[in-house]
């Protein structure tokens, strides 16, 4: 989930993350399309009353088939109303979620200002979808376990090669918890002297460096059907 200024993202994994201004993109284009499937419903229907009436008996089965388009139209245009629901709805939890750990950042900062908007924001779509905190809480427990489920596999790696660290999980990691597991592990490592060159080693003197491109970079797009 990518907030508007792209400062908070939370996202399930490798490249998967939510932009909720893409989710409620797609839930316009499908109340549009719901609105385009019941005028198309309405032709239908007034196209089978006209066959009925101008043929009469004689064009009995052709008015039941369009009415049977006009009653496929209809509920294509129901579904469609359906998932724009869902999708707005989405949209409205992942930002919720977003919004909470603005609100976490806020605080530890000290920041009145963004607290005082994050509050506002998060109340303005609890009125508009009631019972999505819940579900909020729950995408914020599942992220949480996941941090401290990473740190608790870094420092697992790190034992095996000596080094006298454990730290104490089971503490809320929020922002602020994330951070300070986030630099203790990387104080640990820097203090090791892993990723770097030892004075007075020697080597090898390097090559030239060659770029070369392996694949054609292409721009992402969101599915439009």
């Amino acid at each position: 989930m990518v907030s508007g200024a792209g400062d908070v993202q939370i996202s399930g994994g490798g490249a998967v993350a939510v932009d909720t201004g893409s989710l409620r993109a797609a839930a316009d284009r499908f109340r549009s399309e719901a609105r385009q499937l019941q005028q198309l419903a309405a032709e239908l229907g007034w196209c089978a009353a006209q066959v009925l009436e101008r043929t009469g008996a004689f064009g009995a089965a052709a008015s039941e088939f369009v009415l049977r388009l006009d009653e496929d139209a209809g509920a294509l245009s129901g579904e469609a109303d359906r998932i724009a629901g869902r999708l707005t709805e989405a949209a409205a939890l992942y930002e919720v979620v977003e919004q909470r750990v603005a609100l976490e950042q806020a605080e530890s900062q000290g920041d009145g200002h963004a607290t005082a908007a994050a509050h506002a924001r998060i109340g303005a779509l609890l009125a508009e979808h009631p019972g999505i905190d819940e579900q909020a809480d729950a995408l914020l427990t599942a992220w949480r376990d996941e941090q401290t489920a990473q740190m608790e596999e870094i420092a697992l790696e790190l034992l095996p090669v000596g080094v006298p660290y454990a730290p104490s999980f089971g503490l809320p990691i929020g922002p602020a918890g994330s951070r300070q597991l986030g630099a203790d592990v990387a104080a640990l490592v820097a203090g090791l002297g892993f990723g770097k060159m030892r004075p007075g080693t020697t080597g090898a003197a390097p090559g030239p460096v060659t770029v070369r491109q392996l694949g054609a970079a292409t721009a992402g797009r969101a599915p439009r059907d």
